[in-house]
């Protein structure tokens, strides 16, 4: 599959509402509790009046995870819980717009001091391939993703990187790579940038490298 280009924009806002909740705490008598979230991203192409400034792609991804808690390792450098969920992210297009998968991962998070760390593999349920708009999803948006957050003071910076696991002369290594910055404006609003360059950026155009540089404001502490 291959995403069209129909002129759009290098210049739109982007906007994301999260809700994450638990569901279940100490599951079973044990030290595991079990959460549930939904993340919707849309990419609005608001300055293209033109063509009465359409939204682009709205991404929908709802999710559910069981978070155990562990302590293992040193001090400097701990494993403080392993996370066990299933996610599915689509964006709600018909063919040929039309982009879904359902995904299983483990999550490892660690610390140190102040520093976390999550790294977390995933594996892609397969589809039959009539049925399935974006076989090669994992070549591209990747199979892996590290994820480090610092705060310092009032503000709060992360690095993300994803990567496809593969590097053959089918299949050439993809990163993308993420920074956001978040820094207190007043109260619980704060100011948020974010740089990003590679693949996955958005579900439709998954296979399209891109490059981007946002700033805009968070309505809640962001993490």
């Amino acid at each position: 599959p291959s995403s069209p280009d129909p002129g759009y924009g290098h210049t739109e806002i982007k906007f994301q509402l999260s809700f994450k909740t638990k569901v279940w705490q100490d599951m079973f008598g044990s030290q595991a509790d079990l959460w549930a979230a939904y993340t919707q991203q849309s990419y609005w192409q608001a300055y293209d009046k033109t063509n009465s400034s359409p939204f682009r792609e709205t991404d929908y991804q709802p999710e559910t995870w069981v978070t155990v808690p562990v302590a293992l390792g040193p001090e400097w450098f701990q494993l403080r819980m392993v996370n066990l969920g299933l996610v599915h992210q689509s964006n709600g297009q018909t063919n040929p717009l039309s982009r879904s998968w359902n995904r299983g991962y483990v999550a490892f998070g660690f610390t140190s001091g102040e520093l976390s760390l999550l790294v977390k593999p995933w594996w892609r349920f397969k589809e039959s391939l009539p049925d399935d708009n974006n076989p090669d999803i994992t070549d591209y948006v990747g199979r892996m993703e590290v994820r480090a957050v610092y705060p310092w003071r009032n503000h709060v910076f992360s690095a993300t990187l994803r990567n496809n696991l593969r590097s053959t002369p089918e299949i050439p290594n993809r990163t993308y790579i993420q920074t956001d910055w978040a820094f207190p404006l007043y109260g619980k609003l704060h100011g948020y940038v974010q740089a990003f360059y590679g693949y996955g950026e958005s579900l439709q155009n998954y296979n399209f490298r891109n490059a981007g540089v946002g700033i805009g404001v968070s309505l809640v502490e962001w993490r």
